[in-house]
């Protein structure tokens, strides 16, 4: 179907009603209602037994014609070449190649984040006071508040 639809390439089809199929349309079939192939080709023609398809590439119509139940549906969008990725990845190595390695990157990359973050977090600092030392609150308090002048010891309040 090039150059409409490139080698590689995946389609969109939506279903569509056979009666509202013209010449000119792109849309997908099966030869024969039986078949699991799907061809993907522009109408030629309609008659009377159903719509003569023709790929772009080829100068001939194709031999069979196509019933209208035979019809999936008619090309809405085409997405160039993503059709090689679904090839691709059909083996276990591409898939390993694909899928696995970078979701394997992406976590080992994600928990090294996890550990650096745990590790940059300030801890909780405790203080500590031996038994023979005084605070004393009082004049000196913040924000413009005098506290009354108290004497506190490690046994308590003096």
């Amino acid at each position: 179907m090039e150059p409409a639809i490139p080698v590689g390439s995946i389609v969109v089809i939506k279903p569509a009603n056979p009666n509202t199929l013209k010449i000119g349309d792109i849309i997908c079939f099966k030869i024969k209602s039986e078949s699991s192939t799907t061809v993907t080709h522009r109408i030629f023609n309609i008659t009377d037994e159903g719509f003569i398809t023709k790929g772009d590439a080829n100068e001939d119509p194709d031999q069979w014609i196509i019933k209208k139940e035979n019809i999936i549906g008619k090309v809405i969008a085409v997405i160039p070449y993503l059709g090689y990725l679904g090839h691709f990845v059909r083996t276990p190595i591409e898939f390993t190649l694909l899928i696995i390695i970078p979701a394997t990157l992406l976590i080992i990359l994600e928990i090294k984040n996890i550990i650096k973050e745990t590790k940059n977090q300030p801890t909780k600092t405790k203080i500590y006071f031996n038994t023979k030392t005084k605070i004393t609150l009082g004049d000196e308090a913040s924000n413009g508040l005098a506290l009354p002048r108290r004497q506190f010891h490690a046994d308590g309040p003096n």
